[in-house]
């Protein structure tokens, strides 16, 4: 028992230690962090985006959405999520997933072209690629 009692406390206090790690690191490494997990988003991806995506996974978005896009947050996402999100994105279109058919149905103007859903792939599997840095 004290045998488990002194790993939680480690993992804890290695845990406390690491929460507020970025915000003492020096400013040019903090830089350096937000830069890694920054993505372009180009006009053409964002115009796709926010005409059939963002109208439910938008900040506003109406609907049971479970995943959330945000511009504006996403320097504040970690790379992890933002590579999660990504992989997200990239697999339900390729799946047909979203735009829900059922959605589809009530709000046409949602639905994806085949020239809308390879721009949405590739840019979200190149972006991945390069947060990961495996870019080509």
């Amino acid at each position: 028992m004290k045998y488990i009692t002194t790993i939680f406390i480690t993992i804890l206090s290695i845990g406390l230690l690491s929460f507020n790690y970025s915000d003492h690191l020096p400013v040019e490494k903090q830089d350096q962090q937000e830069t890694t997990n920054q993505i372009d988003v180009p006009d053409n991806v964002k115009s796709v985006l926010d005409r059939s995506c963002l109208p439910c996974h938008g900040a506003n978005g109406s609907g049971k959405a479970k995943m959330k896009w945000n511009y504006e947050k996403m320097p504040e996402y970690s790379k992890t999520k933002l590579i999660s999100k990504l992989v997200k994105i990239n697999d339900e279109v390729d799946e047909g997933k979203m735009p829900p058919p059922k959605k589809i149905k009530k709000h046409p103007e949602l639905k994806l072209s085949a020239e809308d859903k390879e721009l949405l792939m590739v840019w979200a599997e190149n972006a991945a690629a390069k947060l990961t840095g495996n870019a080509e």
